[in-house]
């Protein structure tokens, strides 16, 4: 969780911007999947949200990988 508080206007919306930011992720690993040594699988699941005072900069994000590692 975060917050931005800008000090110069907005050349193109001539306000000065505030932003709050939340984010929420989750990474699970599963060693020796199959029974494969010095393997493992891995997901992550990620949500982002930014809220600004200028609609423009606004934000909402989500994110999901999966992978397999040695």
């Amino acid at each position: 969780m975060g917050k931005r508080d800008f000090d110069k206007t907005d050349p193109v919306f001539h306000k000065t911007r505030k932003e709050t930011q939340y984010e929420l992720s989750h990474i699970v690993t599963y060693s020796r999947p199959f029974g494969w040594k010095g393997c493992f699988l891995q997901g992550l699941l990620s949500y982002n949200r930014t809220n600004a005072d200028i609609d423009f900069f606004k934000l909402e994000e989500l994110t999901v990988s999966a992978g397999i590692g040695y």
